[in-house]
């Protein structure tokens, strides 16, 4: 039987292989390492260009985000001067719609808002116009104003910019309606330099490379860092970006502009002038405008310099120890990759989930700010207002109040002469006792002293109204005054006493007080009566609820209190506590009493701001502590404690 081995070449030793075996095997080594080194510099660069997508993407992200925060910012101007619009148009002096009686106070209001403010108008509803430092504008009109068109159906808007007809200023118009929403009674504008504005939007420029431009809604540049662009009064029609867009054939170009039109956001790389540039863009919230952040793609890519960096060293090293580390190298590069870029986003989530925050935390603390100014200029109104309706109803009433003694003292002289002239001549003619008959002398005689003293009661009631009315009213102080809190709530229960006396066919609301000897509390009169106005006010709107689901049998046998008691609690400190016996308050309820916006009033009758309001009068303008407890079915009550003197 032959050997199955293969025969020995002659020569040859036992053990070695021929050189064509040496040549295969070195032949399939170096394709195993140019298979290894090919799959490895393959999956190597896979890695790199997945990391490098997603920095890129993140940078990207980055730069919408700073748009979106240039954004807010100019959203927040403009919502800061759209406030300020409102309230002066809520106010009562704006509201009589008498150019003579607002024109000094607008005067005023637009001195103080400089240098923004430009101008105010008064717009009535056939579009006639008042301006201030001009009066009435002769043979002008506005209906054909876009703006005065949308505030005559009820909206508050922000017009695009305009060169004014009364002065040949070119500027912004915060346009308001006057009155109820769906009939304004005219319009108040306020209006903004486009200068204003404009340094507004340069001060977002950050770096001489990157830039912001702003279109308003035809496509006139607002702010761009090329003058020749820029609507102004200097240049009523400029060239618009789209011309150039057009003129250049830059269809990209013309895209953005028209989702930038169209308010839509985006985040693109196009060329701009022969230059590559991310162009990132969004609609403003408080003015039909758009915003863009242009940065140019060098940029962006110079920030992945240390990246591509990193990659071409990693290429080299692997490269230099492919035989010693084959896969495993290269599977650790990339896990040590993937966990860099897992700790990148990882950290920019936090980084964006904080500026989430902060963002949110500042919307709410504009709302707030907003709100409590609106709540601030009414207040400081209706106490000017009511100031002056009492000092106007003070002066007649003391004449007829100090004449009616008079006119007494006359009145007992007449009907003494009667009685004397009838003991005298008892039996008059017929035509004068037709006459007696006639006007009914006998009830006069009896009816004249009381109807004069009728009249002296009236009297009396108005001038203690008038006089609530000016102790309440005292708003205007800005410093502390020691005064008699006592006075103070009287007042606030005389101009509520109509409220006491009115609910639902029911008994009057029982008022106890029971006031302690005070000292006079160095306090803020006007703001405080405030404070007890808001605490008062939800006591009866409680006892009212609470009367709806009561028969008239059960409150009669316990009729709606209020208690008010005042006491010195510790040295330097007093104390008054309103009480009511209503229904009480929920223990979910009273955890959020004194936040803002919190109510549980139907829609249109609270607005959540008065307890709001009230704590921070207490609390942070006096130094005091105001506390609320209540049980369901025992009622409520509100401890106000206030210290004597101001630190």
């Amino acid at each position: 039987m032959s050997s199955p081995h293969r025969t020995r070449l002659p020569g040859e030793k036992p053990g070695l292989l021929i050189p064509n075996q040496i040549r295969s095997q070195k032949h399939l080594t170096k394709l195993i390492l140019g298979g290894l080194l090919l799959t490895l510099a393959a999956v190597t660069y896979g890695s790199y260009r997945t990391i490098r997508f997603w920095a890129l993407e993140q940078l990207r992200q980055e730069n919408l985000l700073e748009t979106q925060q240039n954004a807010n910012h100019i959203d927040q101007w403009f919502a800061f001067y759209k406030t300020k619009a409102i309230t002066i148009a809520q106010m009562p002096l704006i509201q009589t719609m008498d150019w003579q009686v607002m024109e000094a106070y607008l005067n005023a209001e637009v001195d103080r808002l400089q240098p923004v403010a430009n101008d105010a108008i008064l717009i009535n509803p056939d579009g006639t116009y008042y301006f201030t430092g001009i009066g009435f504008v002769e043979g002008k009109n506005l209906t054909d104003r876009p703006y005065f068109q949308a505030a005559m159906a009820g909206e508050t808007v922000v017009s695009e910019p305009i060169i004014s007809r009364a002065s040949g200023v070119q500027k912004v118009n915060i346009v308001v309606p006057i009155g109820e929403e769906q009939t304004p009674e005219g319009i108040f504008t306020l209006g903004i330099k486009i200068d204003s504005i404009q340094e507004t939007f340069q001060s977002l420029n950050q770096d001489s490379e990157s830039y912001v431009f702003v279109l308003d809604s035809q496509g006139r540049a607002i702010a761009h860092p090329n003058p020749g662009l820029i609507f102004n009064q200097d240049q009523p029609d400029p060239p618009t970006l789209m011309d150039r867009a057009q003129a250049t054939a830059n269809l990209e170009m013309v895209e953005v502009l028209e989702q930038m039109l169209d308010r839509q956001t985006g985040n693109r790389l196009l060329k701009l002038d022969g230059q590559w540039h991310y162009i990132t863009y969004l609609p403003l919230q408080e003015v039909d405008w758009s915003i863009a952040l242009v940065v140019p793609r060098a940029t962006i890519d110079g920030q992945l310099r240390s990246l591509d960096q990193i990659a071409l060293a990693a290429g080299a090293l692997i490269v230099a120890l492919i035989f010693a580390l084959g896969l495993w190298q290269a599977q650790m590069v990339k896990n040590q990759a993937l966990q860099v870029l897992q700790e990148n986003t990882a950290a920019t989530n936090q980084k964006l989930e904080a500026k989430t925050a902060e963002l949110r935390q500042a919307l709410l603390d504009l709302q707030q700010a907003q709100s409590q100014l609106i709540q601030n200029e009414k207040m400081a109104s209706i106490g000017q207002l009511t100031a002056g309706i009492a000092h106007e109803i003070n002066n007649p009433t003391n004449f007829v109040h100090g004449n009616l003694a008079h006119v007494q003292a006359y009145a007992n002289n007449l009907l003494e002469l009667i009685w004397f002239y009838q003991s005298h001549y008892p039996n008059p003619s017929s035509d004068v006792q037709r006459k007696i008959k006639q006007y009914e002398l006998t009830f006069i005689q009896e009816d004249l002293p009381k109807v004069l003293e009728s009249m002296k009661i009236g009297t009396n009631r108005i001038r203690e109204i008038v006089s609530s009315l000016r102790t309440f009213s005292r708003t205007d102080e800005t410093n502390s005054t020691a005064v008699d809190i006592h006075e103070g709530i009287d007042s606030t229960l005389r101009i509520l006493q109509h409220r006491f006396m009115d609910l639902r066919d029911c008994q009057e609301i029982q008022v106890l007080k029971s006031y302690g000897k005070l000292p006079l509390v160095d306090c803020y009169v006007g703001p405080l009566n405030q404070v007890f106005m808001n605490i008062l006010a939800n006591a009866i709107d409680a006892l009212e609820e609470s009367s709806t689901h009561r028969s008239h049998i059960e409150i009669t046998e316990h009729p709606n209190q209020i208690q008010i008691r005042t006491a010195v609690i510790r040295e330097n400190w007093v104390e008054v506590t309103i009480s009511d016996n209503g229904f009480g308050i929920p223990q979910d309820v009273q955890r959020h009493i004194f936040d803002p916006f919190f109510t549980t009033k139907p829609i249109g009758k609270g607005t959540g701001m008065g307890m709001y309001i009230s704590y921070q009068i207490v609390v942070e303008k006096h130094g005091g502590n105001l506390s609320c407890e209540s049980a369901l079915g025992k009622g409520t009550t509100f401890r106000i404690q206030l210290p004597i003197t101001q630190a």
